[in-house]
């Protein structure tokens, strides 16, 4: 019987620095090039092998019999040495797994089902054959130089990704109560460590097949997947472990699916010291930029922009909204901490970053925590870059003339944190929410300064013609709302202070007169059989026709409303409370 050592260690490795900070060497496990195929005399030792394997009923339908044998091949193997009877094993092995034969198809969740072989076990033979077979599978994958049998190291990797399925299982029926639960939890999330550890230190091997580093990228793609359904992922994730997924992500081609090795990244890079410390505000963000100092330090500035570049610069028609919407938040996570945010305007990420977001929008994904990573992102990379007084306001104006930052960036980013703050209490405000959009009218305001007294065809006066456009028909819907806003407590009331007074500027600069514009708060009067519009002042639906139909308030059946939110937040600012009582009356 094998036994993986799944025990922390009293010396774990670094919480960041890779064992290898080299990115050209191999490693201890570097070794010969891999050869695709067997020569022909392994090949015959192999058939003579099945054979005998076979005469003596050591086949799939005998699933702990096979893997005994397995067992035994192993113990019985030579470093170097091509060892038949393995490789007879874990092809059979496949067998036992799951129903499809190998190939890719196989690897589809939709056929991840076992074989009547392992399902005429017994429950407790079951138990048996999926814990041995996972434990001798990390074993084998995390010995010196398992990549030089590229084949046999294939099976072992597909029987191990077919078994985890049949672990997780097993943990999840277990009781909570079952000390082996907690055991396999452990077991689960350190012994693939182990193999991830050697696959790292194996990784140019890995680099130089494609075919190896898509089989491991859906090993840990469900490994991944299971760490986080148990909170089981390993002390110290942001060692070798994490450096592998690291590795791969930057190795891979152009326009390849990065989603495994993002989701797996941002899982264990916000785990601290322990395990069971989970990372978050300024520790998190602390810990982002000492991974990318170790990064920059491996690869190099210049890499890792291009490589940010490349994923900003798909423009695949068929890229799911749930990548793009992963792709956006790796960029903030690492390009928008301040070891590459002064490079982000001027390598050109800050565009595609821009158009990226726009196809974000276009799939209607555009929640308010992406408006408020967008904002500290396009920020930050404003701020950072290093202009002057004069450079920063000419800058930001060009997004506004060019990007149309205010219309489709900005004013949404603050339809949504002004109808955020209507409902967020004093406690549950994070303290470390600066709100982003606030330094972005900031800097719009100190363009529009900058270009008010402008004349025809000068510089600005294009910037000038964009913000009376874009925003003086919002202008006073927008302060209207700010200065409703209830102020509770101090951290509300103070941000709702600095809005109304940069809100203001914004408006001064435009020679918007607070007093001369009626408050929009019922939207459009067009009477209450044919309004169109919803009557939240601050919904995309007040100024254009919705999709689908309005409902009327069931109060005075005068205000129409595109959502149930709408009417919601336009009750609590209060207006539409004291108007339906009185219509109601």
């Amino acid at each position: 019987m094998f036994h993986c050592d799944y025990t922390q260690t009293s010396q774990p490795l670094a919480s960041v620095t890779p064992a290898d900070t080299t990115a050209r060497r191999s490693g201890p496990n570097g070794g010969p090039l891999l050869i695709w195929g067997d020569p022909p005399e392994n090949s015959n030792v192999l058939e003579r092998a099945a054979d005998a394997a076979r005469k003596a009923g050591i086949t799939a339908s005998n699933p702990l019999r096979l893997l005994s044998f397995a067992q035994s091949a192993v113990a019985r193997g030579v470093d170097g040495e091509f060892n038949a009877d393995l490789h007879f094993a874990m092809a059979e092995m496949k067998s036992v797994v799951t129903t499809p034969g190998p190939g890719l198809d196989a690897w589809k969740p939709s056929n991840m089902s076992t074989s009547i072989h392992y399902c005429a076990l017994g429950q407790e033979d079951q138990q048996t054959f999926i814990w041995e077979t996972f434990e001798l599978c990390c074993i084998q994958l995390s010995q010196n130089q398992v990549l030089e049998q590229p084949l046999v190291t294939l099976d072992f990797v597909f029987v191990l990704h077919q078994v985890l399925y049949e672990v997780s299982k097993s943990i999840r029926s277990a009781r909570s109560t079952d000390p082996k639960r907690a055991q396999n939890i452990r077991k689960l999330a350190t012994c693939l460590e182990q193999v991830w550890n050697n696959i790292y230190l194996s990784r140019d091997l890995v680099q130089c097949f494609s075919s190896v580093r898509r089989h491991f990228g859906v090993l840990s793609q469900a490994w991944t997947g299971m760490c986080i359904a148990h909170n089981c992922f390993p002390a110290w994730g942001t060692s070798n472990t994490y450096w592998l997924f690291f590795f791969l992500w930057m190795k891979q081609s152009r326009m390849a699916d990065s989603s495994v090795y993002l989701t797996a990244m941002h899982a264990m890079d916000s785990i601290g010291i322990d395990a069971s410390i989970t990372l978050s505000g300024q520790a998190l963000s602390k810990h982002h930029t000492e991974i990318m100092s170790q990064a920059i330090e491996i690869y190099g500035k210049n890499a890792l922009l291009e490589r940010f570049q490349e994923m900003l610069n798909d423009h695949s028609t068929l890229l799911p909204h749930v990548r793009l919407s992963l792709i956006l938040k790796h960029v903030n996570r690492y390009a928008g901490g301040p070891l590459l945010v002064s490079e982000l305007a001027s390598s050109g990420i800050l565009p595609l970053y821009l158009q990226a977001t726009r196809r974000q929008q276009a799939d209607g994904q555009w929640e308010l925590d992406d408006a408020r990573a967008f904002a500290a992102f396009t920020l930050n990379a404003l701020v950072q870059a290093g202009f002057d007084e004069i450079q920063l306001p000419r800058i930001t104006g060009e997004l506004v003339e060019e990007e149309h930052l205010m219309r489709d960036f900005l004013l949404p980013a603050l339809r949504m944190g002004l109808e955020n703050l209507l409902w967020t209490s004093e406690n549950s405000m994070d303290p470390d929410d600066g709100l982003p959009e606030l330094g972005l009218v900031h800097l719009v305001a100190s363009a529009a300064e900058l270009y008010k007294d402008c004349t025809v065809n000068s510089s600005g006066h294009g910037v000038m013609n964009a913000l009376r456009a874009e925003v003086s028909p919002y202008w006073h819907r927008f302060n209207a709302v700010i200065l409703a806003l209830p102020s509770r407590g101090y951290k509300i009331g103070y941000r709702k202070k600095e809005l109304a007074k940069l809100w203001r500027r914004l408006g001064a600069a435009l020679q918007l007169d607070p007093r001369r514009a009626p408050r929009q708060v019922e939207g459009p009067q067009i009477g209450s059989t044919t309004q169109a519009f919803c009557a939240w002042p601050l919904c995309p639906y007040h100024d254009q026709e919705p999709p689908h139909a309005l409902k009327a308030c069931a109060g005075c059946s005068d205000a129409r409303y595109c959502s149930k939110q709408c009417q919601m937040s336009d009750w609590k600012l209060n207006d539409h409370k004291a108007r339906c009582r009185r219509l109601k009356k």
